[in-house]
């Protein structure tokens, strides 16, 4: 029975890597409330049934608790006011499940961490997580390419067509191009840092053409997610990587990271204004492009000037007319929407000393919002941080980061850098962004590869 059981602990934590990344498809769809959707995505079955199993285990999770309790009471502490913080909150509704959620990635994540088949596993999860972030590449490029010629069926968000801009952004099998862009963050770190270690290596360069198409592909599907948050996440940990490799020991192979990655960059910019050139829009090359570096830019780099296209023969536009694009460059909305709903969860939070120390509660961030300044329910945070500051307080906030600090100086000596890379990108990333059910990456696959990129 043990032997059995150690199998499928292996094979959950073998596709789990690949669960990640089916984060909206398939969806069970249950209903949907005044503040939230009840919906059931494949992590949260993984989830479900990695947790039912390793309870038959509770025995040597126990033993693992005692054998770490100063690591573990900090996370105790934070975990028991999140579980309290539910009956002071907005919504206790919402609240509760995420509350469980919470408590379920916690055990599964001590679950991972006492399993003396766990530090056996690490080739083959790794060999999973880069051979699943491929094809998911390949499928997100699929999705533009299809896009273009106007095939519906393609599982492209609504603001992802091609008649947003003039080009598609894929958002692969995630509700939004963000959380694409972020689940492909961590294996293009990896893949970029194997690359470093092979040019370092006398030996297996055989391998190299194919890392260096891996890599190529990962990053050019992350930049064609269009999401401003991923890239420049995955940017931050390029650079990090860069400079610690630099310093360490200065040689032209500590540049590897960034002449792949702009090789990658230039590609998907290229990839942008072919789209732009064959959609049905009016777009041509080089307008993709231009209006592609405009809104990563934030405006900044001004647009081609759209009379500088040639005018279509008259009888031609008459036969063919083509569609306008919804936004000609720096779509504006995307930015002042976050930063609108960031400014309301600071004023709800700041409305009493209750809610500064005490936070609303554990979910009932939109609920809260709503009361207060009149939003829709269902809208959340953008941004992690002021999101566990409005439902937390001060005090749950400064759990959060003592818990932080402990596993760091437990940790941190033991870790490569690739591992630092992607921790400082995901954190960054979180600035755009809050809640779990979409990147479930972060807080399951994170815990999983910590191990695996030890020194």
């Amino acid at each position: 029975m043990k032997k059995w059981l150690n199998r499928f602990f292996l094979t959950l934590l073998y596709i789990l890597p690949a669960v990640v990344f089916f984060t909206n498809f398939p969806l069970i769809r249950l209903g949907e409330g005044s503040s939230m959707y009840y919906e059931i995505s494949l992590p949260m079955i993984w989830l479900a049934i990695f947790d039912l199993l390793n309870l038959t285990r509770i025995g040597e999770i126990w033993a693992f608790c005692k054998k770490h309790p100063r690591l573990l009471l900090p996370a105790v502490a934070v975990l028991l006011y999140i579980v309290l913080s539910c009956f002071w909150s907005a919504n206790f509704l919402r609240g509760a499940l995420t509350a469980g959620l919470v408590l379920a990635i916690a055990f599964a994540i001590l679950s991972f961490f006492s399993h003396s088949l766990y530090t056996t596993s690490r080739k083959r999860i790794l060999s999973v997580l880069l051979a699943s972030s491929a094809a998911v590449s390949i499928f997100c490029l699929l999705q533009c390419f299809l896009d273009v010629f106007d095939i519906q069926e393609t599982l492209l968000c609504p603001g992802c067509h091609y008649q947003t801009i003039g080009f598609p952004h894929s958002n692969g099998f995630a509700i939004e191009p963000q959380f694409m862009g972020n689940l492909l963050i961590a294996p293009s770190l990896i893949t970029l840092d194997i690359i470093y270690k092979k040019l370092r290596a006398k030996k297996g360069k055989r391998k190299l053409p194919a890392l260096l198409c891996l890599a190529v592909l990962q990053i050019t599907a992350l930049f064609v997610t269009f999401s401003r948050g991923a890239i420049f996440a995955f940017v931050l940990g390029v650079i990090i990587m860069t400079i610690y490799r630099a310093l360490k020991r200065f040689n032209l192979r500590a540049f590897c990271y960034v002449s792949i990655s702009v090789f990658a960059f230039l590609f998907g910019l290229l990839l942008q204004g072919l789209w732009a050139e064959i959609s049905p829009t009016n777009e041509n090359f080089a307008q993709g492009i231009s209006r592609s570096l405009n809104h990563l830019s934030l405006g900044v780099i001004p647009l081609i000037d759209s009379s500088s296209k040639p005018e279509p023969n008259t009888v031609v536009a008459t036969e063919t007319a083509e569609e306008e694009s919804a936004f000609d460059g720096y779509i504006e909305e995307s930015t002042t929407i976050r930063l609108s709903l960031n400014e309301a969860a600071l004023k709800t939070w700041s409305q009493s000393p209750r809610t500064v120390f005490f936070g609303v509660g554990l979910g009932g961030a939109g609920r809260a919002m709503s009361q207060h300044l009149g939003t829709n329910e269902k809208e959340i945070v953008q941004n992690e941080y002021i999101s566990l500051l409005l439902e937390l307080g001060i005090v749950g906030c400064s759990l959060i980061l003592f818990a932080a600090f402990v596993a760091f100086r437990f940790f941190g000596r033991r870790l490569r850098i690739v591992f630092f890379a992607i921790i400082f990108a995901y954190l960054f990333s979180l600035l755009f962004f809050s809640g779990i059910t979409n990147v479930w990456h972060i807080y399951l696959l994170t815990p999983v590869l910590l191990p695996i990129l030890a020194i």
